[in-house]
């Protein structure tokens, strides 16, 4: 199963690791540096998404749009939603 969803796998993991990378590191810039304002966060989740998107995207076409692949495009494009917020 995980060699035919290789690329909705990938873009799942795109999002969740990077959204698991910046919510560490703004927990830690405010909790120990008292830091509010994080402007290049929303440069790179948006470069996160936007991969995130692509790799679901090429996994409609490969995959023949399946389940996992619509739900992989659905949580980047919402993930992009919420980093342009």
């Amino acid at each position: 199963m995980t060699r035919r969803r290789t690329w909705s796998i990938l873009s799942l993991a795109v999002t969740a690791e990077v959204a698991a990378g910046i919510f560490g590191y703004t927990q830690y810039q405010y909790r120990f540096h008292h830091v509010s304002s994080f402007p290049v966060v929303h440069i790179v989740g948006l470069c996160a998404a936007c991969s995130s998107i692509t790799s679901a995207a090429v996994a409609i076409f490969k995959e023949r749009a399946s389940a996992l692949s619509l739900i992989a495009l659905v949580v980047g494009v919402l993930s992009y939603v919420l980093y342009i917020v």
